[in-house]
Protein backbone atom coordinates (compact mmCIF):
# COMPACT_ATOMS: atom_id res chain seq x y z
CA UNK A 1 0.00 0.00 0.00
CA UNK A 2 1.37 3.42 -1.00
CA UNK A 3 0.36 7.05 -1.45
CA UNK A 4 1.13 7.86 -5.07
CA UNK A 5 1.21 11.26 -6.81
CA UNK A 6 1.27 12.27 -10.46
CA UNK A 7 4.41 13.68 -11.98
CA UNK A 8 2.86 14.73 -15.31
CA UNK A 9 -0.39 14.60 -17.24
CA UNK A 10 -1.09 11.33 -19.00
CA UNK A 11 -2.84 7.98 -19.03
CA UNK A 12 -3.29 6.17 -15.72
CA UNK A 13 -1.67 3.00 -17.07
CA UNK A 14 1.63 4.69 -18.00
CA UNK A 15 4.52 4.61 -15.54
CA UNK A 16 5.64 8.04 -16.73
CA UNK A 17 2.46 9.54 -15.30
CA UNK A 18 3.42 8.71 -11.72
CA UNK A 19 6.20 9.72 -9.36
CA UNK A 20 8.65 6.84 -9.03
CA UNK A 21 7.17 5.14 -12.09
CA UNK A 22 4.68 3.13 -10.01
CA UNK A 23 1.19 2.79 -11.47
CA UNK A 24 -1.27 2.92 -8.54
CA UNK A 25 -3.58 -0.01 -7.91
CA UNK A 26 -5.58 -1.79 -5.24
CA UNK A 27 -4.62 -0.63 -1.76
CA UNK A 28 -2.96 2.57 -2.96
CA UNK A 29 -4.21 6.12 -2.52
CA UNK A 30 -3.77 8.72 -5.24
CA UNK A 31 -3.21 12.47 -5.46
CA UNK A 32 -3.74 13.96 -8.91
CA UNK A 33 -1.79 17.17 -9.51
CA UNK A 34 -2.03 16.67 -13.28
CA UNK A 35 -4.83 15.66 -15.65
CA UNK A 36 -5.13 11.86 -15.84
CA UNK A 37 -7.19 9.60 -18.13
CA UNK A 38 -8.40 6.07 -17.32
CA UNK A 39 -8.82 4.00 -20.49
CA UNK A 40 -8.76 0.42 -19.11
CA UNK A 41 -9.74 -1.34 -15.87
CA UNK A 42 -8.13 0.15 -12.73
CA UNK A 43 -8.74 -0.29 -8.98
CA UNK A 44 -7.57 2.07 -6.25
CA UNK A 45 -8.16 2.60 -2.55
CA UNK A 46 -7.93 0.78 0.79
CA UNK A 47 -11.65 0.21 1.56
CA UNK A 48 -11.66 2.13 4.85
CA UNK A 49 -14.62 2.54 7.15
CA UNK A 50 -17.05 5.31 6.26
CA UNK A 51 -15.75 8.77 7.13
CA UNK A 52 -12.24 7.52 7.82
CA UNK A 53 -10.77 10.72 6.38
CA UNK A 54 -8.54 8.95 3.87
CA UNK A 55 -9.51 9.68 0.29
CA UNK A 56 -8.88 6.99 -2.27
CA UNK A 57 -8.46 9.83 -4.78
CA UNK A 58 -7.73 13.49 -4.16
CA UNK A 59 -8.12 15.40 -7.43
CA UNK A 60 -6.28 18.67 -7.77
CA UNK A 61 -6.56 18.25 -11.54
CA UNK A 62 -9.22 16.79 -13.84
CA UNK A 63 -9.68 13.03 -13.85
CA UNK A 64 -11.28 11.52 -16.99
CA UNK A 65 -12.71 8.02 -17.42
CA UNK A 66 -12.69 7.40 -21.16
CA UNK A 67 -14.60 4.89 -23.28
CA UNK A 68 -13.59 1.41 -22.15
CA UNK A 69 -12.26 2.76 -18.86
CA UNK A 70 -13.48 1.14 -15.64
CA UNK A 71 -12.33 2.82 -12.44
CA UNK A 72 -13.12 0.92 -9.25
CA UNK A 73 -12.71 3.12 -6.18
CA UNK A 74 -12.45 1.73 -2.64
CA UNK A 75 -12.96 4.93 -0.70
CA UNK A 76 -13.87 8.61 -1.15
CA UNK A 77 -13.15 10.84 -4.14
CA UNK A 78 -12.35 14.42 -3.14
CA UNK A 79 -12.48 17.17 -5.76
CA UNK A 80 -10.36 20.24 -5.07
CA UNK A 81 -12.00 22.92 -7.23
CA UNK A 82 -11.82 20.61 -10.28
CA UNK A 83 -14.13 18.27 -12.11
CA UNK A 84 -14.31 14.58 -12.84
CA UNK A 85 -15.39 13.53 -16.33
CA UNK A 86 -16.85 10.26 -17.56
CA UNK A 87 -17.09 9.86 -21.30
CA UNK A 88 -19.45 7.61 -23.27
CA UNK A 89 -18.80 3.99 -22.35
CA UNK A 90 -16.85 4.86 -19.19
CA UNK A 91 -17.65 3.23 -15.82
CA UNK A 92 -17.10 4.43 -12.25
CA UNK A 93 -17.72 1.88 -9.52
CA UNK A 94 -17.55 2.23 -5.75
CA UNK A 95 -16.46 -0.94 -3.98
CA UNK A 96 -16.77 -1.51 -0.23
CA UNK A 97 -16.42 -5.28 -0.43
CA UNK A 98 -12.92 -5.27 1.14
CA UNK A 99 -13.91 -3.16 4.15
CA UNK A 100 -14.20 -4.65 7.62
CA UNK A 101 -17.96 -4.07 7.57
CA UNK A 102 -18.93 -3.58 3.92
CA UNK A 103 -22.57 -2.83 4.71
CA UNK A 104 -21.64 0.42 6.50
CA UNK A 105 -18.58 1.56 4.52
CA UNK A 106 -20.33 4.25 2.47
CA UNK A 107 -18.15 6.34 0.20
CA UNK A 108 -18.50 9.78 -1.34
CA UNK A 109 -17.66 11.98 -4.26
CA UNK A 110 -17.50 15.47 -2.81
CA UNK A 111 -15.90 18.92 -2.88
CA UNK A 112 -13.18 19.02 -0.25
CA UNK A 113 -13.39 22.79 0.16
CA UNK A 114 -15.39 24.45 2.92
CA UNK A 115 -16.63 26.99 0.38
CA UNK A 116 -17.82 24.68 -2.37
CA UNK A 117 -16.93 25.61 -5.92
CA UNK A 118 -19.07 25.21 -9.04
CA UNK A 119 -15.98 23.68 -10.68
CA UNK A 120 -16.16 20.63 -8.40
CA UNK A 121 -18.67 18.77 -10.52
CA UNK A 122 -18.91 15.38 -12.17
CA UNK A 123 -19.52 15.82 -15.90
CA UNK A 124 -20.84 12.75 -17.73
CA UNK A 125 -21.15 12.73 -21.51
CA UNK A 126 -22.72 9.44 -22.54
CA UNK A 127 -24.52 8.99 -25.82
CA UNK A 128 -27.74 7.27 -26.80
CA UNK A 129 -25.77 4.30 -28.11
CA UNK A 130 -23.09 4.25 -25.41
CA UNK A 131 -24.21 5.15 -21.92
CA UNK A 132 -21.82 5.93 -19.13
CA UNK A 133 -22.31 4.00 -15.88
CA UNK A 134 -21.90 5.03 -12.23
CA UNK A 135 -22.61 2.27 -9.75
CA UNK A 136 -21.92 0.76 -6.37
CA UNK A 137 -20.99 -2.88 -6.32
CA UNK A 138 -23.58 -5.26 -4.93
CA UNK A 139 -21.32 -6.61 -2.21
CA UNK A 140 -21.09 -3.53 0.01
CA UNK A 141 -22.65 -0.23 0.97
CA UNK A 142 -23.31 2.54 -1.52
CA UNK A 143 -21.29 5.38 -2.94
CA UNK A 144 -22.98 8.75 -3.22
CA UNK A 145 -22.62 12.37 -4.35
CA UNK A 146 -22.76 14.48 -1.24
CA UNK A 147 -21.25 17.20 0.89
CA UNK A 148 -18.15 17.66 3.00
CA UNK A 149 -20.08 18.32 6.16
CA UNK A 150 -20.47 22.06 5.61
CA UNK A 151 -22.54 22.36 2.45
CA UNK A 152 -24.53 20.41 -0.12
CA UNK A 153 -21.99 19.96 -2.90
CA UNK A 154 -22.84 16.75 -4.76
CA UNK A 155 -22.99 18.46 -8.15
CA UNK A 156 -23.51 16.49 -11.36
CA UNK A 157 -24.01 17.37 -15.03
CA UNK A 158 -24.86 14.05 -16.70
CA UNK A 159 -26.22 12.96 -20.07
CA UNK A 160 -27.04 9.33 -20.95
CA UNK A 161 -25.83 7.79 -17.73
CA UNK A 162 -27.09 4.79 -15.76
CA UNK A 163 -26.80 5.18 -11.99
CA UNK A 164 -27.11 1.94 -10.00
CA UNK A 165 -27.28 1.56 -6.20
CA UNK A 166 -26.17 5.13 -5.49
CA UNK A 167 -27.11 6.10 -1.94
CA UNK A 168 -29.50 4.12 0.23
CA UNK A 169 -32.59 4.69 2.36
CA UNK A 170 -30.55 6.50 5.03
CA UNK A 171 -28.09 8.33 2.77
CA UNK A 172 -28.97 10.49 -0.21
CA UNK A 173 -27.73 9.55 -3.66
CA UNK A 174 -27.32 13.25 -4.50
CA UNK A 175 -27.37 16.24 -2.17
CA UNK A 176 -26.60 19.68 -3.51
CA UNK A 177 -27.06 23.37 -2.92
CA UNK A 178 -27.86 25.53 -5.92
CA UNK A 179 -25.45 28.38 -5.39
CA UNK A 180 -24.52 30.99 -7.96
CA UNK A 181 -23.14 29.42 -11.12
CA UNK A 182 -23.88 25.87 -9.97
CA UNK A 183 -25.48 23.10 -12.02
CA UNK A 184 -27.32 19.95 -11.11
CA UNK A 185 -28.44 18.30 -14.34
CA UNK A 186 -29.54 14.78 -15.23
CA UNK A 187 -30.67 14.30 -18.83
CA UNK A 188 -31.50 10.91 -20.39
CA UNK A 189 -30.46 9.09 -17.24
CA UNK A 190 -31.73 6.14 -15.22
CA UNK A 191 -31.57 5.82 -11.44
CA UNK A 192 -32.03 2.21 -10.34
CA UNK A 193 -32.21 1.26 -6.65
CA UNK A 194 -30.90 4.68 -5.62
CA UNK A 195 -31.43 6.68 -2.46
CA UNK A 196 -32.98 10.15 -2.08
CA UNK A 197 -32.23 12.90 -4.58
CA UNK A 198 -32.43 16.54 -3.70
CA UNK A 199 -31.19 19.67 -2.08
CA UNK A 200 -31.98 21.84 0.88
CA UNK A 201 -32.93 25.46 1.23
CA UNK A 202 -29.96 27.66 1.93
CA UNK A 203 -28.45 31.07 1.50
CA UNK A 204 -26.34 29.91 -1.42
CA UNK A 205 -29.34 29.19 -3.66
CA UNK A 206 -29.35 31.60 -6.58
CA UNK A 207 -31.49 32.54 -9.53
CA UNK A 208 -28.77 31.77 -12.10
CA UNK A 209 -28.36 28.17 -10.93
CA UNK A 210 -29.35 25.32 -13.25
CA UNK A 211 -31.59 22.50 -12.06
CA UNK A 212 -32.41 20.14 -14.90
CA UNK A 213 -34.18 16.76 -14.56
CA UNK A 214 -35.11 15.66 -18.10
CA UNK A 215 -35.99 12.15 -19.32
CA UNK A 216 -34.94 10.64 -16.01
CA UNK A 217 -36.40 7.30 -15.03
CA UNK A 218 -36.27 6.31 -11.36
CA UNK A 219 -36.96 2.65 -10.55
CA UNK A 220 -36.72 0.57 -7.37
CA UNK A 221 -35.91 3.76 -5.49
CA UNK A 222 -35.32 3.63 -1.76
CA UNK A 223 -35.73 7.37 -1.24
CA UNK A 224 -37.69 10.41 -2.31
CA UNK A 225 -37.08 13.41 -4.57
CA UNK A 226 -36.82 16.85 -2.95
CA UNK A 227 -36.14 20.10 -4.78
CA UNK A 228 -36.00 23.13 -2.52
CA UNK A 229 -35.38 26.62 -3.83
CA UNK A 230 -36.22 29.72 -1.74
CA UNK A 231 -38.35 32.52 -3.11
CA UNK A 232 -35.31 34.78 -3.58
CA UNK A 233 -33.98 32.39 -6.21
CA UNK A 234 -37.18 31.85 -8.22
CA UNK A 235 -36.28 34.42 -10.86
CA UNK A 236 -33.20 34.97 -12.94
CA UNK A 237 -31.39 33.40 -15.84
CA UNK A 238 -31.33 29.93 -14.31
CA UNK A 239 -33.19 26.79 -15.34
CA UNK A 240 -35.82 24.84 -13.38
CA UNK A 241 -36.83 21.94 -15.63
CA UNK A 242 -38.49 18.65 -14.71
CA UNK A 243 -39.61 17.08 -18.00
CA UNK A 244 -40.39 13.63 -19.42
CA UNK A 245 -39.46 11.88 -16.17
CA UNK A 246 -40.78 8.78 -14.44
CA UNK A 247 -40.51 9.26 -10.67
CA UNK A 248 -41.37 6.18 -8.65
CA UNK A 249 -41.27 7.58 -5.12
CA UNK A 250 -42.48 10.61 -3.17
CA UNK A 251 -41.70 14.00 -4.70
CA UNK A 252 -41.55 17.36 -2.96
CA UNK A 253 -41.12 20.82 -4.43
CA UNK A 254 -40.58 23.55 -1.85
CA UNK A 255 -41.06 26.77 -3.74
CA UNK A 256 -42.39 25.61 -7.10
CA UNK A 257 -41.99 29.07 -8.60
CA UNK A 258 -40.23 29.21 -11.94
CA UNK A 259 -40.30 25.46 -12.56
CA UNK A 260 -41.34 23.93 -15.85
CA UNK A 261 -42.86 20.55 -14.93
CA UNK A 262 -44.09 18.71 -18.01
CA UNK A 263 -44.80 15.17 -19.29
CA UNK A 264 -43.70 13.60 -16.02
CA UNK A 265 -45.12 10.64 -14.09
CA UNK A 266 -45.41 11.05 -10.33
CA UNK A 267 -46.02 7.60 -8.86
CA UNK A 268 -45.65 8.47 -5.18
CA UNK A 269 -47.03 11.09 -2.84
CA UNK A 270 -46.55 14.64 -4.02
CA UNK A 271 -45.96 17.76 -1.95
CA UNK A 272 -45.57 21.40 -2.91
CA UNK A 273 -45.45 24.73 -1.15
CA UNK A 274 -45.83 28.23 -2.53
CA UNK A 275 -44.66 29.69 -5.82
CA UNK A 276 -46.42 29.60 -9.18
CA UNK A 277 -44.69 27.31 -11.70
CA UNK A 278 -43.89 28.47 -15.21
CA UNK A 279 -45.73 25.38 -16.44
CA UNK A 280 -47.39 22.32 -14.90
CA UNK A 281 -48.58 20.47 -17.99
CA UNK A 282 -49.23 16.93 -19.29
CA UNK A 283 -48.17 15.21 -16.10
CA UNK A 284 -49.52 11.92 -14.79
CA UNK A 285 -50.28 11.94 -11.09
CA UNK A 286 -50.64 8.31 -10.03
CA UNK A 287 -51.93 8.50 -6.47
CA UNK A 288 -51.08 5.38 -4.42
CA UNK A 289 -54.00 3.74 -2.67
CA UNK A 290 -52.32 4.36 0.68
CA UNK A 291 -52.01 8.09 0.01
CA UNK A 292 -54.82 10.36 1.19
CA UNK A 293 -54.60 12.42 -1.98
CA UNK A 294 -55.21 16.15 -1.84
CA UNK A 295 -52.11 16.93 -3.91
CA UNK A 296 -51.55 20.64 -4.08
CA UNK A 297 -52.44 22.71 -7.14
CA UNK A 298 -50.72 26.07 -7.67
CA UNK A 299 -51.16 28.38 -10.63
CA UNK A 300 -52.41 26.76 -13.83
CA UNK A 301 -52.59 22.98 -13.95
CA UNK A 302 -53.35 21.84 -17.49
CA UNK A 303 -53.65 18.57 -19.44
CA UNK A 304 -52.80 16.34 -16.49
CA UNK A 305 -53.98 12.76 -16.02
CA UNK A 306 -54.84 12.02 -12.40
CA UNK A 307 -55.36 8.34 -11.55
CA UNK A 308 -56.04 6.73 -8.19
CA UNK A 309 -54.44 3.30 -7.83
CA UNK A 310 -56.20 0.34 -6.24
CA UNK A 311 -59.46 0.75 -4.35
CA UNK A 312 -59.05 3.73 -2.01
CA UNK A 313 -61.71 4.98 0.37
CA UNK A 314 -62.95 8.55 -0.11
CA UNK A 315 -60.40 9.16 -2.85
CA UNK A 316 -59.05 12.66 -3.43
CA UNK A 317 -56.85 14.16 -6.13
CA UNK A 318 -56.12 17.92 -6.26
CA UNK A 319 -56.61 20.42 -3.50
CA UNK A 320 -56.24 24.14 -4.08
CA UNK A 321 -53.60 26.10 -2.22
CA UNK A 322 -53.75 29.64 -0.91
CA UNK A 323 -53.32 31.07 -4.37
CA UNK A 324 -55.23 31.82 -7.54
CA UNK A 325 -55.64 28.46 -9.23
CA UNK A 326 -56.91 27.19 -12.57
CA UNK A 327 -57.31 23.46 -13.22
CA UNK A 328 -58.09 22.93 -16.86
CA UNK A 329 -58.31 20.07 -19.38
CA UNK A 330 -57.41 17.38 -16.83
CA UNK A 331 -58.76 13.82 -16.54
CA UNK A 332 -59.63 12.08 -13.26
CA UNK A 333 -59.67 8.28 -13.23
CA UNK A 334 -60.18 5.55 -10.60
CA UNK A 335 -60.48 2.40 -12.74
CA UNK A 336 -60.40 -0.14 -9.88
CA UNK A 337 -62.29 1.88 -7.29
CA UNK A 338 -65.69 1.10 -5.78
CA UNK A 339 -66.05 4.11 -3.45
CA UNK A 340 -67.25 7.22 -5.28
CA UNK A 341 -67.42 9.39 -2.17
CA UNK A 342 -64.23 11.34 -2.84
CA UNK A 343 -63.45 14.58 -4.67
CA UNK A 344 -61.51 15.17 -7.87
CA UNK A 345 -60.84 18.78 -6.85
CA UNK A 346 -61.13 20.04 -3.28
CA UNK A 347 -61.29 23.80 -2.92
CA UNK A 348 -60.01 25.09 0.41
CA UNK A 349 -60.52 28.41 2.17
CA UNK A 350 -58.07 31.07 0.89
CA UNK A 351 -56.75 33.75 3.22
CA UNK A 352 -57.50 36.51 0.71
CA UNK A 353 -59.95 36.98 -2.13
CA UNK A 354 -59.26 34.30 -4.76
CA UNK A 355 -60.98 33.07 -7.88
CA UNK A 356 -60.60 29.37 -8.63
CA UNK A 357 -61.37 28.28 -12.20
CA UNK A 358 -62.23 24.66 -13.00
CA UNK A 359 -62.86 24.09 -16.70
CA UNK A 360 -62.73 21.48 -19.49
CA UNK A 361 -61.98 18.61 -17.10
CA UNK A 362 -63.32 15.05 -17.39
CA UNK A 363 -64.32 12.88 -14.43
CA UNK A 364 -64.42 9.19 -15.39
CA UNK A 365 -66.33 6.33 -13.88
CA UNK A 366 -65.65 2.67 -13.11
CA UNK A 367 -68.63 0.32 -13.21
CA UNK A 368 -70.92 3.36 -13.00
CA UNK A 369 -69.10 4.63 -9.88
CA UNK A 370 -67.69 8.15 -10.19
CA UNK A 371 -64.05 8.94 -9.57
CA UNK A 372 -65.37 11.56 -7.11
CA UNK A 373 -67.19 14.87 -7.20
CA UNK A 374 -65.94 17.12 -9.98
CA UNK A 375 -65.25 19.66 -7.27
CA UNK A 376 -66.13 20.17 -3.64
CA UNK A 377 -66.29 23.75 -2.35
CA UNK A 378 -65.07 23.47 1.23
CA UNK A 379 -64.11 27.10 0.79
CA UNK A 380 -64.64 30.26 2.79
CA UNK A 381 -65.76 33.87 2.51
CA UNK A 382 -62.86 34.80 0.22
CA UNK A 383 -63.71 32.14 -2.35
CA UNK A 384 -65.15 32.60 -5.83
CA UNK A 385 -65.44 29.60 -8.14
CA UNK A 386 -65.92 29.38 -11.89
CA UNK A 387 -66.80 25.86 -13.08
CA UNK A 388 -67.57 25.73 -16.80
CA UNK A 389 -67.31 23.13 -19.57
CA UNK A 390 -66.59 20.11 -17.40
CA UNK A 391 -67.80 16.57 -18.14
CA UNK A 392 -68.32 14.38 -15.09
CA UNK A 393 -70.14 11.38 -13.69
CA UNK A 394 -73.14 12.87 -11.97
CA UNK A 395 -73.43 11.07 -8.62
CA UNK A 396 -72.47 14.37 -6.96
CA UNK A 397 -71.30 16.73 -9.71
CA UNK A 398 -70.40 20.16 -8.39
CA UNK A 399 -70.71 19.79 -4.64
CA UNK A 400 -71.28 22.54 -2.08
CA UNK A 401 -71.94 22.66 1.63
CA UNK A 402 -69.94 19.73 2.95
CA UNK A 403 -67.93 21.68 5.55
CA UNK A 404 -68.69 25.26 4.54
CA UNK A 405 -72.26 26.40 3.96
CA UNK A 406 -71.20 28.79 1.21
CA UNK A 407 -72.11 32.37 0.49
CA UNK A 408 -74.24 34.16 -2.05
CA UNK A 409 -72.57 34.12 -5.44
CA UNK A 410 -69.74 31.80 -4.42
CA UNK A 411 -70.28 29.92 -7.68
CA UNK A 412 -69.82 32.79 -10.08
CA UNK A 413 -70.47 30.49 -13.02
CA UNK A 414 -71.51 26.86 -13.58
CA UNK A 415 -72.26 26.83 -17.28
CA UNK A 416 -71.97 24.34 -20.13
CA UNK A 417 -71.11 21.43 -17.86
CA UNK A 418 -72.17 17.92 -18.91
CA UNK A 419 -73.26 15.55 -16.16
CA UNK A 420 -73.72 11.91 -17.20
CA UNK A 421 -74.96 8.70 -15.59
CA UNK A 422 -75.96 5.36 -17.07
CA UNK A 423 -78.78 4.90 -14.57
CA UNK A 424 -82.10 6.75 -14.85
CA UNK A 425 -82.83 9.58 -12.37
CA UNK A 426 -79.26 9.61 -11.03
CA UNK A 427 -77.26 12.51 -12.46
CA UNK A 428 -76.71 15.84 -10.73
CA UNK A 429 -75.17 19.00 -12.16
CA UNK A 430 -74.92 20.75 -8.78
CA UNK A 431 -75.60 19.20 -5.38
CA UNK A 432 -75.84 20.97 -2.04
CA UNK A 433 -75.80 19.49 1.43
CA UNK A 434 -78.95 20.05 3.51
CA UNK A 435 -78.72 23.38 5.25
CA UNK A 436 -76.33 25.04 2.79
CA UNK A 437 -76.64 28.66 1.80
CA UNK A 438 -79.18 28.17 -0.95
CA UNK A 439 -78.34 31.11 -3.19
CA UNK A 440 -74.76 30.00 -3.69
CA UNK A 441 -75.25 30.66 -7.41
CA UNK A 442 -77.62 32.94 -9.28
CA UNK A 443 -79.89 31.36 -11.83
CA UNK A 444 -78.40 33.38 -14.67
CA UNK A 445 -75.06 31.75 -13.95
CA UNK A 446 -76.37 28.15 -14.02
CA UNK A 447 -77.39 27.83 -17.64
CA UNK A 448 -76.80 25.81 -20.80
CA UNK A 449 -75.69 22.73 -18.92
CA UNK A 450 -76.26 19.21 -20.18
CA UNK A 451 -77.49 16.24 -18.18
CA UNK A 452 -78.06 12.59 -19.04
CA UNK A 453 -80.49 10.70 -16.74
CA UNK A 454 -81.08 13.64 -14.40
CA UNK A 455 -82.07 13.38 -10.76
CA UNK A 456 -84.63 15.85 -9.41
CA UNK A 457 -86.13 16.24 -12.88
CA UNK A 458 -83.51 18.70 -14.07
CA UNK A 459 -80.30 17.60 -12.34
CA UNK A 460 -80.12 20.42 -9.79
CA UNK A 461 -80.09 19.63 -6.09
CA UNK A 462 -83.28 20.32 -4.19
CA UNK A 463 -81.46 22.27 -1.47
CA UNK A 464 -80.49 25.12 -3.81
CA UNK A 465 -82.25 28.37 -4.59
CA UNK A 466 -81.53 30.27 -7.81
CA UNK A 467 -83.40 33.49 -7.17
CA UNK A 468 -83.81 36.13 -8.36
CA UNK A 469 -83.60 34.55 -11.83
CA UNK A 470 -84.60 31.08 -12.97
CA UNK A 471 -81.84 28.59 -13.60
CA UNK A 472 -81.38 26.13 -16.42
CA UNK A 473 -82.01 28.38 -19.40
CA UNK A 474 -80.79 26.55 -22.49
CA UNK A 475 -80.09 23.30 -20.58
CA UNK A 476 -80.11 20.10 -22.62
CA UNK A 477 -81.51 16.87 -21.18
CA UNK A 478 -80.77 13.65 -23.03
CA UNK A 479 -78.14 11.19 -24.18
CA UNK A 480 -75.04 13.00 -25.48
CA UNK A 481 -74.24 9.92 -27.58
CA UNK A 482 -70.66 9.79 -26.42
CA UNK A 483 -68.40 7.66 -28.56
CA UNK A 484 -67.33 5.50 -25.59
CA UNK A 485 -67.57 6.61 -21.96
CA UNK A 486 -66.09 3.38 -20.61
CA UNK A 487 -62.57 4.38 -21.57
CA UNK A 488 -59.85 4.73 -18.97
CA UNK A 489 -56.09 4.21 -18.65
CA UNK A 490 -56.50 0.40 -18.52
CA UNK A 491 -58.54 0.18 -21.72
CA UNK A 492 -55.98 2.46 -23.38
CA UNK A 493 -53.26 -0.01 -22.50
CA UNK A 494 -55.35 -2.81 -24.00
CA UNK A 495 -55.79 -0.97 -27.29
CA UNK A 496 -52.01 -0.65 -27.49
CA UNK A 497 -51.57 -4.40 -27.17
CA UNK A 498 -50.73 -4.35 -23.47
CA UNK A 499 -52.20 -6.45 -20.63
CA UNK A 500 -54.70 -3.75 -19.70
CA UNK A 501 -53.01 -2.57 -16.49
CA UNK A 502 -52.24 0.84 -15.07
CA UNK A 503 -48.65 -0.21 -14.38
CA UNK A 504 -47.98 -1.16 -17.99
CA UNK A 505 -49.63 1.99 -19.29
CA UNK A 506 -47.40 4.09 -17.04
CA UNK A 507 -44.35 2.12 -18.12
CA UNK A 508 -45.20 2.82 -21.76
CA UNK A 509 -45.17 6.54 -21.02
CA UNK A 510 -42.17 6.33 -18.70
CA UNK A 511 -40.01 4.62 -21.30
CA UNK A 512 -41.03 7.08 -24.01
CA UNK A 513 -42.94 4.48 -26.08
CA UNK A 514 -46.16 6.49 -25.63
CA UNK A 515 -47.03 10.00 -24.53
CA UNK A 516 -49.30 11.60 -21.97
CA UNK A 517 -50.90 13.52 -24.81
CA UNK A 518 -51.86 10.27 -26.56
CA UNK A 519 -53.60 9.06 -23.40
CA UNK A 520 -55.49 12.33 -23.04
CA UNK A 521 -56.53 12.27 -26.69
CA UNK A 522 -57.83 8.70 -26.32
CA UNK A 523 -60.04 9.67 -23.37
CA UNK A 524 -61.31 12.86 -25.00
CA UNK A 525 -62.17 11.02 -28.18
CA UNK A 526 -64.35 8.65 -26.13
CA UNK A 527 -66.13 11.60 -24.53
CA UNK A 528 -66.91 13.30 -27.82
CA UNK A 529 -70.67 14.01 -27.87
CA UNK A 530 -72.40 13.23 -31.17
CA UNK A 531 -75.87 14.49 -30.33
CA UNK A 532 -76.07 17.86 -32.06
CA UNK A 533 -78.54 19.10 -29.42
CA UNK A 534 -75.52 19.52 -27.16
CA UNK A 535 -74.07 22.13 -29.47
CA UNK A 536 -75.71 24.67 -27.21
CA UNK A 537 -73.00 26.07 -24.95
CA UNK A 538 -72.99 29.56 -23.50
CA UNK A 539 -69.94 30.40 -25.60
CA UNK A 540 -68.13 29.28 -28.71
CA UNK A 541 -64.56 29.52 -27.48
CA UNK A 542 -61.98 26.79 -28.21
CA UNK A 543 -61.61 24.01 -27.27
CA UNK A 544 -65.37 23.45 -26.82
CA UNK A 545 -66.44 25.68 -29.74
CA UNK A 546 -70.07 25.92 -28.75
CA UNK A 547 -70.51 22.40 -27.38
CA UNK A 548 -71.62 21.62 -23.84
CA UNK A 549 -69.05 19.66 -21.86
CA UNK A 550 -65.27 19.37 -21.87
CA UNK A 551 -64.86 18.15 -25.45
CA UNK A 552 -65.85 19.58 -28.79
CA UNK A 553 -68.47 17.30 -30.29
CA UNK A 554 -69.14 15.94 -33.75
CA UNK A 555 -72.52 15.86 -35.48
CA UNK A 556 -73.05 12.54 -37.33
CA UNK A 557 -75.78 14.12 -39.44
CA UNK A 558 -73.19 16.37 -41.03
CA UNK A 559 -71.22 13.31 -42.17
CA UNK A 560 -74.06 11.00 -43.22
CA UNK A 561 -74.03 11.86 -46.90
CA UNK A 562 -72.11 9.57 -49.23
CA UNK A 563 -68.81 11.16 -50.09
CA UNK A 564 -65.18 10.57 -49.42
CA UNK A 565 -64.19 13.97 -48.11
CA UNK A 566 -61.41 14.32 -45.60
CA UNK A 567 -63.98 15.23 -42.98
CA UNK A 568 -65.93 12.04 -43.62
CA UNK A 569 -62.78 9.95 -43.35
CA UNK A 570 -61.84 11.77 -40.17
CA UNK A 571 -65.17 11.18 -38.49
CA UNK A 572 -66.12 7.80 -39.99
CA UNK A 573 -65.36 5.92 -36.79
CA UNK A 574 -67.44 8.40 -34.78
CA UNK A 575 -70.43 7.90 -37.05
CA UNK A 576 -70.40 4.11 -36.80
CA UNK A 577 -69.04 3.49 -33.31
Amino acid sequence: MAAITTTQAGNWNLTATWTGGVVPGNGDTVTLNHAVTVSDARTVGVSPAAGAGTNAIRSNAVLTIAAGGVLTVRGDIGLNNVGLTIQAGGILEWDASQAGTPSTARYRLFDINAAASPNAIMTITGTTGSHAVVRSNAGGANGRFTDNGTDESGMVDATFCDFLRIGDSANAAFTFLLGSGRTFSLVDCTLDACGPVGNQLGAAAAGDAILRFVRVRMTNSVGSLTFAIPSAARTGAGVRDVKFCDLDKNSAFYELGGYTVEDTIFRGAYDISQGVPASFTRNVLAFPQSDAGDWGAIGTVVDCYCVRLGNPTNAHYFTTTDDTVRITACVFDMPDGTDGAGDCITINAPSAARTITIDHNIGLHANNICAGTMLSCLGGVNLTVIADHNTYHGDFGIYVGETYAGHAGMLASAKSNLSYHKTAASSLIIRGEPGVIQNVIQGVNATRNGVWNPANTDGYGSGLSFSPAAHGAGDVIGDPQFKNIDRNIKTWDTTLGGPGTIANALDQIGTGARTVQALLDYIRDGFTPRNSAFRNAHDSVAPSRGWIGAVEGSDPIRYSYANFSKDRLKYADQVTA
